[in-house]
């Protein structure tokens, strides 16, 4: 089993540094070139295989040891983008972004829903800084959605963080992201934010 602290464990075999592992490859060829030459014929044959058997599980085992280290460190960067994500909503410079959804989440109508589209549309239109803040909170959970669709994050800890955000975005600006799309004319609109909510519902 592979210890993701120390990729060159490997069960009870330990891969500890390259210089350990170049050393006795350096000690096993010189035994074998020694054997080879001071062998008979029948022997040199069974050598030769021997050394070509060697060879190839140590070249399988290179290919595995590099393909663990290659996983485990895509998984760390995954981890590392995630958590900037989470640093970047809850920094202090993002609460006009995150007050601007709450603002207009007040003003929403629960009695006639189907009148929130034009209250949140009559809101944006009064006050700019309003418009580009909501707008700069939904370009930013777009961008991590996509990032969700394209593995760039860990979605796993995306989910911790971000579930009740994305779906409460998406609850409160479903209507007014709709008649957005229509009036824009583009169906893909936030869609990889609005695909995830989806997804994150179930």
């Amino acid at each position: 089993m592979i210890n993701p602290d120390s990729p060159g464990n490997l069960g009870k075999i330990k891969l500890t540094i390259p210089i350990q592992v170049g050393l006795l490859g350096v000690v096993l060829s010189a035994g074998f070139t020694f054997l080879f030459h001071s062998s008979s014929e029948k022997d040199r044959q069974t050598l030769t295989f021997l050394a070509t058997a060697l060879g190839t599980s140590a070249g399988v085992g290179s290919a595995f040891y590099v393909g663990q280290s290659i996983r485990l460190n895509a998984a760390s960067q995954r981890l590392d983008i995630t958590t900037s994500y989470i640093s970047r909503w809850s920094d202090p410079s993002f609460d006009p972004v995150r007050k601007a959804a709450y603002k207009i989440h007040e003003m929403l109508d629960t009695n006639q829903p189907s009148r929130n589209s034009d209250i949140i549309q009559n809101a944006l239109d009064a006050d700019l800084d309003l418009k580009l803040n909501l707008l700069d909170a939904l370009n930013f959970l777009e961008e991590m959605a996509l990032c969700v669709r394209l593995d760039i994050i860990d979605e796993g800890t995306a989910y911790k963080y971000y579930r009740s955000i994305v779906l409460t975005y998406c609850s409160t600006f479903s209507i007014w992201i709709a008649k957005l799309r229509s009036d824009k004319g583009n169906d893909m609109l936030f869609r990889n934010l609005t695909d995830l909510c989806d997804t994150w519902k179930k």
